[in-house]
C-alpha cells in the first residue's frame, strides 16, 4: 500500500520525468501539442518517450512563437487519446516502483488529465486508458524552492544555469526532459546531504516533505482529475485529526 511505499529508500526507485507543449495556458481550454519523457534511476537512463500530438483546433501564432511547433508539423500526428494510450504504456514498460517528476506539475498534470477528460467527453477512451492506475508525481519546481531558497526564481532556465546543463533547446518537450533530468538529480545530491546531515534516512517521503507534498495522475479518476494535489503524509494525518465543527 501507499504507507509501505513512501517508507522506501529514495535508491529503490525508478523516476520517470517528463514534460508537454501545449496550444496555451489553459488546462481547460488548451491541448497538448508534444508530449514527452524519460526514464532513469540514480545510476543511468532507461528509455524514452517522444510524440507530437495533434489538437483539436490551431496553434497560435503566439504560441508557436515560443516552442516552435507548428500546424504542419502535427498534422499527420495521432490525437492526445491515442498519445496518451502509448504514454500510459511506456509508463507501465517504465517498471516500478517509480515516481514521475514534473517542472510546475500542476501544469503538465492538469494538461493530461484535460486531454483524458475530453477522450472521455467524446467517448473515445480506450482500453489501456480506461485501466490506468494513479501515479505519484513530484513538482521538481516546488522541491527547488525548498533546497535552493537563495535562487530567485526556481524556473527551469534558471536551474539549468545554476547546476551548468545545457538547455540549448528550451521549450521543446524532450529537450526540458533531459534538463530537467539534469536539475533533478542536482537537487537529489542536495536533499540526500541534507538527510546524511539529520542523521536520518532518504525515503520517499523525506522527498514529499521537501516537496511540500505531490500529485496523483490519474486520466482515468474524474475525482483525482479535479483535485490531484494532495499534502505530505504526515501533514494529512494532521489535517484528518482537526474537525471543521467546535
Amino acid at each position: 500500500g501507499f504507507e509501505k511505499l513512501v517508507q522506501e529508500n529514495i535508491s529503490n526507485f525508478r523516476f520517470v520525468a517528463f514534460d508537454t507543449e501545449t496550444t496555451g495556458s489553459s488546462v481547460a481550454e488548451d491541448s497538448i501539442v508534444e508530449l514527452a519523457a524519460m526514464t532513469f534511476d540514480e545510476e543511468f537512463e532507461h528509455r524514452t518517450f517522444q510524440s507530437l500530438v495533434k489538437p483539436p483546433k490551431p496553434i497560435p501564432p503566439v504560441v508557436i512563437k515560443i516552442h516552435g511547433i507548428t500546424d504542419e508539423m502535427v498534422k499527420q500526428a495521432p490525437d492526445g487519446r491515442t498519445v496518451l494510450e502509448r504514454f500510459s504504456e511506456f509508463l507501465e514498460w517504465s517498471g516500478g516502483p517509480r515516481v514521475l517528476l514534473a517542472h510546475n506539475a500542476g501544469f503538465d498534470v492538469g494538461m493530461v488529465h484535460g486531454e483524458a477528460a475530453r477522450a472521455l467527453g467524446n467517448a473515445r477512451l480506450g482500453k489501456t486508458l480506461e485501466s490506468v492506475g494513479s501515479e505519484l508525481v513530484i513538482d521538481t519546481c516546488m522541491l527547488a524552492k525548498v533546497l535552493l531558497p537563495d535562487l530567485p526564481q526556481p524556473r527551469r532556465v534558471s536551474l539549468a544555469e545554476y547546476f551548468k546543463i545545457d538547455g540549448s533547446r528550451f521549450h521543446r518537450a524532450m529537450s526540458d526532459v533531459k534538463v530537467l533530468h539534469g536539475v533533478f538529480m542536482q537537487l537529489l545530491g542536495i536533499a540526500a546531504d541534507r538527510m546524511t546531515a539529520r542523521g536520518s534516512g532518504f525515503t520517499l517521503e523525506s522527498l514529499i516533505d521537501l516537496s511540500g507534498g505531490y500529485f496523483i495522475l490519474n486520466p482515468a479518476d474524474a475525482a483525482i482529475r479535479k483535485k490531484p494535489f494532495r499534502l505530505p503524509p504526515r501533514i494529512a494525518q494532521i489535517e484528518g485529526l482537526c474537525g471543521t465543527s467546535a
